[in-house]
C-alpha cells in the first residue's frame, strides 16, 4: 500500500525556518533539519487499515505513534522551529 504524503508536501514544510530538505525516501517522508537531525514519517498501519488518516514518526530517538495529519504538521513545525533557534 502506497502512503499519500501530499497533505504534508502541500503545506510548504521545505520553506519553514529550521528545515533543510523534505523528500520521500523508500516510502518514508523525511524532513531534514538544519541542526543535523531529522523527522521520519510513515503511515500508522492499523489506523490506515481502519480508514483513519494517521501517521507515525521518529523524531530523534522518540517514536511518536498515530497522529493525525494536522497534529503531525504541528509536530514538524515545532521541531523545525526549535532547530532554527539553536
Amino acid at each position: 500500500m502506497t502512503t499519500d504524503y501530499m497533505p504534508l508536501f502541500s503545506k510548504g514544510l521545505a520553506t519553514l525556518p529550521g528545515v533543510q530538505a523534505v523528500d520521500v525516501i523508500g516510502g518514508i517522508f523525511v524532513v531534514i533539519l538544519i541542526n543535523d537531525s531529522s523527522i521520519a514519517v510513515t503511515r500508522a498501519d492499523l489506523a490506515e487499515e481502519l480508514g483513519l488518516e494517521k501517521r507515525s514518526a521518529m523524531v530523534g530517538y522518540e517514536h511518536v505513534l498515530s497522529l493525525s495529519t494536522v497534529h503531525m504538521l504541528d509536530l514538524i513545525k515545532r521541531t523545525a522551529s526549535a532547530a532554527s533557534t539553536k
